[in-house]
């Protein structure tokens, strides 16, 4: 037997899926053992709240806290839910592409753009959804945050297991990885309360404020 034959053998190195998505593979669930995809330095990653038209009609919308890496932070949400902000910086409601912050509202407000061009500036986002005090209950088959980069990637995060009444959920985290920007998935609800402001609470305990 020579020396090659000795030699141990190399240990299997696990690759998670939603890592290392192949081109028009298909969307990838982001699940708890699963969480992680990379998506890119380039274009736009948009979050739209699906089915888009069940859950506006319930007074779901979707927002998204900004920390860039010079300390700035805002928060981009409909302008119909601005009571209660104490996070935002010079950030309008509304926000930019191009300009701070790099992450806006689609002119309909039901989704969240963000410049992949600028990741470099991100300290982290979360993206998250609000849901509108007295409005209906927000469980129900289906429901899910959809993130997009171009045609052939895609990611999903299904919005389950929504304490009833729910006031808002955590969906996802985008920080900065060794190989570039990476979506973290999240989904930490939060349970209704009156007069509660969720982007407060959010900014909070994700250390926005």
């Amino acid at each position: 037997m020579d020396g090659a034959d000795r030699r141990a053998p190399r240990k299997a190195i696990r690759l998670t899926p939603a890592l290392f998505k192949a081109a028009g593979s298909g969307p990838v669930t982001l699940t708890g053992t699963a969480p992680t995809a990379r998506t890119g330095a380039r274009g736009v990653l948009r979050m739209t709240l699906r089915p888009a038209d069940r859950l506006a009609g319930a007074g779901v919308a979707p927002g998204c806290l900004v920390r860039t890496r010079d300390g700035r932070t805002g928060v981009v949400r409909p302008p119909s839910r601005a009571g209660g902000d104490r996070v935002a910086g010079a950030a309008g409601a509304s926000g930019s592409l191009d300009a701070w912050p790099f992450v806006a509202l689609t002119d309909d407000g039901t989704a969240v753009d963000v410049a992949l061009g600028r990741a470099d500036r991100f300290e982290r986002l979360l993206f998250y959804a609000d849901v509108a005090q007295g409005a209906a209950d927000f469980r129900g088959p289906g429901a899910e945050a959809v993130f997009t980069a171009g045609p052939d990637r895609t990611w999903r995060v299904p919005l389950d297991c929504a304490p009833a009444p729910a006031g808002a959920c955590a969906v996802a985290l985008l920080v900065p990885g060794p190989g570039g920007p990476e979506l973290r998935r999240e989904v930490r609800w939060y349970r209704a309360r009156w007069r509660t402001s969720y982007r407060r609470v959010l900014a909070r305990d994700y250390r926005f404020a």
